[in-house]
């Protein structure tokens, strides 16, 4: 784009487009296992712990790990996009869906309980049904 007064207005038009769109990753609010509960309690209680469960932080470890990849990712997408910030948000969104995916997928320390792997059959943490990663998602929106 050539031309100072075009290129500032355009400038203009992305950071105002900017302000106003945001995306959101993570747990689908209305997410339930099949007894009911919350699948966003279940995910806040293995990601802090409590009184029985030791912390698996898949959420914060994602966040730690990718932290300065994913503004250079949006950069690179958001040029990519020819400045579109929808499209950008939106992929975005998709890729740390998936990184969150992943780390929960691929999680292994601390190791379940014996009991907890002798009900599942499996020493898979964070693992069971396969509800909390499928309840993953993330929203483009407007504010």
């Amino acid at each position: 784009m050539r031309g100072g007064d075009k290129f500032r207005r355009r400038l203009r038009e992305i950071a105002a487009q900017a302000r106003n769109t945001k995306v959101r990753v993570g747990i689908v609010e209305q997410a339930t296992y099949e007894n009911g509960q919350s699948v966003a309690q279940v995910a806040f209680w293995n990601e802090y712990g409590t009184a029985h469960i030791p912390p698996r932080p898949f959420f914060r470890n994602t966040i730690a790990e990718n932290k300065d990849v994913w503004p250079q990712k949006a950069a690179q997408l958001l040029q990519n996009n020819d400045y579109d910030i929808q499209a950008t948000l939106a992929q975005m969104g998709e890729g740390i869906q998936g990184d969150l995916v992943e780390s929960i997928q691929q999680f292994t320390d601390p190791a379940n309980a014996a009991s907890t792997v002798k009900r599942k059959g499996f020493d898979k943490p964070l693992i069971d049904s396969g509800t909390l990663w499928r309840s993953i998602g993330y929203e483009v929106s407007d504010e």
